[in-house]
């Protein structure tokens, strides 16, 4: 899979699709631990309650082509990459805790 080669910040999806539907695609995304956590946006023309509940069920937010729109879908497309920046950080956050805490432990031990 494409994004798994070179990790995006976030994924604009159509639920119509060839060879494979949207929440196809997004369940595979959502599986691999690679990819589980790069946002999703369903783009489709599709405006039915029950595709918006199908995108949900996969934890996506669906919007429409429709032009009047283009505001939402960008300040959706923003909040997502800005929530994707603040998760990042406060993961190498606690990974560098994380690794003080280990380095201390090892400090202890080997003067304990």
């Amino acid at each position: 899979m494409t994004a798994q080669a070179a990790l995006p910040d976030l994924i604009l999806l159509d639920i119509m699709m060839p060879n494979m539907n949207g929440y196809e695609v997004c369940q595979h995304l959502k599986a691999s631990p690679t990819t589980r956590d790069i946002p999703v946006i369903f783009i489709s023309a599709l405006d039915e309650v029950i595709d918006k509940v199908k995108a949900f069920a996969v934890g996506e937010l669906i919007t429409s082509r429709n032009p009047s729109v283009k505001k939402e879908v960008f300040a959706r497309v923003e909040n997502n990459l800005t929530l994707r920046r603040l998760q990042q950080q406060r993961q190498s956050k606690m990974l560098a805790c994380n690794k003080k805490f280990a380095d201390r432990q090892r400090q202890n031990q080997h003067y304990g």
